[in-house]
């Protein structure tokens, strides 16, 4: 450093010997003073120096890893969750109700989708910015939730359906084949439909039994009754009359019951339980057809058996005792005896029928309650 002031104190020396003024002299020594350094480092390094000093100035200028961090946007991933559970909460009571009976997959892509959706967009936004750990946790957090709502809908549309189809578990049936139903049958989509169903059936059941009670199917057998009306035994045809009546009503029945399936089937069952349900009507779908096909015929075997004890008692060779005929004729009673006979067979067979029918609609009632558990 003595040296290097010394030299430029020479410098400035000669140029004063030179004529210079003082001040042109310390500009242009100061000046060569600042070029030398360059000068002398140059020629000796070289171009290496140089690609060393300009690494040094740029790792110098830029920020490290501490400093990145303060300065670097961190994406804001937790408003965003917040955000994103607002508007899946918002989403859930703006749609309301999910419509179940589309299908599993449909009630996910009603649940999952919309936060999807929402995801998606908070992170094109601002999760981008986050770290990773952010982005993949708040994907599988908003998933997670989603899952949970569209477990949560599906529970409940479940439970809803078995408590709508328990409703058959409370029907009964009178002696006569009528239903009774609950005081709180209306349930559910499912219980309207069977509502409707057994409120039609009642009302075909009941015009045919007073079709029959008109006709005097009941009292043909009743030495009191045709005491009291002696009419019922002037015009036997009518027997014969009702039979295409009777037919009538069983026609109209078995189509009631072969419509029930397609009635459930547009009823917006819950697909599973529908499967179920319609398996077990299709299944004793035949077995129904044949039984009301049958209880017709036997009407219609009663109304024929009716009509021939009708015109026997119309000859009016008998007189009442009790519950019995007392015939004054042989052949009368002999003929009575024969057609009462299988009169009579014909409404034990009704009677088991009927009490099969009750059996088998217990049985019917145990199996719902134990699948409703």
């Amino acid at each position: 450093m003595h040296r290097r002031r010394h030299g430029r104190s020479g410098a400035v020396r000669n140029r004063l010997a030179a004529g210079r003024s003082p001040r042109r002299a310390i500009r242009a020594a100061i000046v060569c003073d600042l070029r030398a350094p360059v000068a002398a480092v140059t020629p000796i390094q070289g171009d290496r120096n140089m690609t060393i000093l300009q690494a040094d100035v740029r790792e110098q200028n830029e920020p490290g890893d501490w400093e990145a961090g303060l300065s670097a946007r961190d994406g804001y991933p937790v408003f965003a969750l917040i955000l994103i559970f607002v508007l899946i909460a918002v989403t859930a009571v703006a749609i309301g109700r999910i419509d179940t009976t589309m299908g599993m997959a449909y009630v996910a892509g009603a649940t999952l989708g919309p936060a999807l959706l929402f995801w998606g967009i908070a992170y094109a936004v601002t999760i981008r910015h986050a770290r990773r750990a952010w982005q993949v946790g708040s994907f599988a957090g908003v998933m997670l939730v989603a899952l949970l709502y569209c477990t949560a809908v599906m529970g409940t549309a479940s439970a809803a359906a078995k408590r709508d189809l328990a409703m058959l578990a409370d029907i009964r049936f009178d002696a006569e084949g009528m239903a009774i139903l609950p005081a709180n049958a209306d349930r559910g989509p499912a219980s309207r439909v069977f509502i409707g169903h057994f409120a039609a059936l009642n009302t075909l059941l009941r015009e045919r039994r007073q079709r029959l009670e008109k006709s005097g199917l009941g009292s043909i057998v009743d030495p009191q009754a045709l005491s009291v009306n002696p009419a019922l035994l002037r015009d036997c045809a009518r027997f014969g009359r009702a039979r295409p009546e009777n037919d009538a009503a069983t026609a109209q029945v078995a189509a009631l019951i072969a419509a029930l399936p397609g009635k459930l089937e547009r009823a917006g069952i819950e697909p599973i339980l529908r499967t179920q349900l319609l398996t077990g009507m299709t299944r004793g779908a035949t077995g129904s057809q044949l039984k009301i096909r049958a209880a017709g015929a036997r009407i219609d075997a009663m109304l024929e058996e009716a009509e021939a004890l009708c015109t026997v008692l119309a000859w009016h060779r008998w007189t009442p005792r009790a519950r019995a005929f007392v015939f004054t004729s042989i052949v009368d009673m002999q003929e009575y005896d024969r057609h009462v006979i299988l009169y009579n067979g014909l409404i034990q067979q009704d009677q088991a029928a009927d009490a099969e029918m009750r059996q088998a609609a217990e049985r019917d009632r145990t199996r719902i309650r134990r699948a409703m558990n």
